[in-house]
């Protein structure tokens, strides 16, 4: 899996380069909280917590490290990958689609 090219996706998005990208996060559509933390080890997690505001959740550089949280976390019915933006007085989420890497 390669990750994506930001540069090529702010362009597609209209996102201004002033804008800085954050990362990635996990939200659980469910609820529409944000992942903020999760324990355990490799091949089993023991908790995970939750939170409403995208500044404070967990971001992760790399997609393809979130797709293996989400896969080994078993949220894959209810969580999608949201990309984080530095709007100055807030933080912009918007949903990842994977024809964007297109």
């Amino acid at each position: 899996m390669n990750e994506p090219d930001i540069k090529t996706i702010r362009n597609k998005l209209g996102v201004p380069d002033k804008h800085k990208f954050l990362g990635y996060l996990i939200l659980d559509t469910r609820k529409d909280d944000f992942l903020l933390s999760y324990s355990g080890d490799k091949d089993y997690f023991t908790c995970k917590e939750w939170c409403a505001f995208p500044d404070l959740a967990l971001k992760f550089d790399s997609y393809c490290k979130v797709v293996e949280i989400i896969n080994h976390l078993e949220i894959n019915d209810t969580a999608i990958i949201v990309m984080a933006f530095d709007l100055g007085s807030q933080v912009g989420v918007i949903p990842f689609e994977p024809e964007m890497m297109n």
